[in-house]
This record gives structure tokens, sequence and C-alpha cells, in this order.
């Protein structure tokens, strides 16, 4: 079950079925019974803030940007491998900044993650301080590469390659193997926590995390 907050957003009525469309495709109604979208203008970053307020319920803040266009993040789908698995590409609804296609991409992705916070395959609980900001880059990657594969909307490799370059130049400079820990991840099924963490703490800054206290 999905509930929208506050209930006289005139987008609502576009958004709705796309989150219906994603806690499908993601089965969500294995881990949550209800998921609460709330538009709240504070959470101004790519990051929505996401609470678990009681079991099998969550709470899911999202700023009204995060359904507008992106125009640096592409609407391609993944090329398929073989003529007839190639998709038409859908139509994109605009109402006001309403995107369609960016609301499917921001849906998809955080629907994800939420299956991943509920299922326990992520622990934000258990990452140290200072490998927080690595961390979640580092599970942004594995969501959408595995959106991806799985032809569901999602950042493509490019826009996901330049927000980590973004997000990790700050902190030093990208060698090869950083790279080589992107592309890990991008390709990474079976998600763990412990690899997460142990891949974060290689990508910059991460080398020296744990010499002294978090």
């Amino acid at each position: 079950m999905i509930e929208l907050i506050p209930e006289d957003w005139e987008t609502w009525s576009l958004i709705r079925p796309l989150a219906e469309r994603a806690w499908n495709h993601l089965e969500i109604g294995t881990v949550l019974d209800n998921l609460c979208l709330i538009a709240d203008d504070l959470t101004a970053d790519e990051h929505p803030w996401i609470v678990f307020d009681a079991p099998r319920r969550a709470l899911l803040y999202c700023h009204p940007d995060h359904f507008h266009d992106d125009p640096t993040a592409g609407h391609g789908m993944m090329p398929a491998v073989l003529p007839w698995e190639i998709r038409a590409v859908p139509e994109v609804e605009q109402q006001g900044d309403f995107c369609s296609a960016a609301s499917d991409r921001f849906l998809h992705h955080h629907l994800l993650a939420l299956a991943d916070l509920a299922g326990g395959v992520v622990k934000p609980g258990e990452v140290p301080a200072r490998s927080a900001e690595s961390y979640q880059e580092a599970w942004s990657v594995t969501l959408d590469g595995r959106l991806r594969r799985r032809f569901l909307p999602g950042l493509p490799t490019a826009e996901r390659r330049r927000r980590f370059f973004r997000a990790f130049t700050v902190g030093g400079v990208l060698l090869p193997h950083h790279w080589d820990v992107f592309h890990r991840l991008w390709d990474l099924d079976d998600v763990t926590h412990t690899e997460l963490l142990n891949l974060a703490d290689r990508l910059p800054g991460g080398e020296n995390r744990h010499t002294g206290e978090d």
C-alpha cells in the first residue's frame, strides 16, 4: 500500500502509477506492507530521507525537484541483447516541470534502496562515520547497476560515473584502481554490507580510515 502526503499535491496523480509500478517491479511487498511518500522541500539533495517508523512500514521524504527532469541523466534504456527484447522508449508526460522518466528512475532507485534496508542487505548503522559518504556512493552505484541489468529505470553507466567522479575527486585523485572498484560495484548482484564497506574503503580517502578513532 502506498500513501501520499500532502494529499492535495496535484503531481501525485502522475506519480502514483509510477510508484505502484516500481513497487511491483521490485516486489517491495515481500519486505514492506506500507510506504508513505512525503513531498518535503527540506530534502534538497540527491539522497532523500528514509525512515522506518513501524514494522514493515517506511517513510520516503522526497523533494518535489526529484520528480523534475534531469537533463544530465539520459533517458535511454539499457541496449537490448536481441532484437525482440527491444522495448519502446516510454513517453515523457509533463505537468509543469514534472518528468515521468526522471520520476521513474528516482522511484526505482529508492524503492530498491528501501528493499535493501528492510531486508538487512545494507546496515548504515554499522558504518563508521568517516566511511559514510563513500559507503552511500558505493551503494548507489550497485543500485543503478542492478536496475539496468534488469532493464528497469535507473541511471546509465555514464551518468553514474559522472556522479562517482564528482563525489570522490573532492577528496583526492581518481586512479585506475578506483575505477576498477566502480565497475566491480556496478556489476555486483549479490550485495552484502561487508563487501560494500570493504569496497568503499578502497576509494579516495579510505586507506587510513581505520587507523584512528571513528
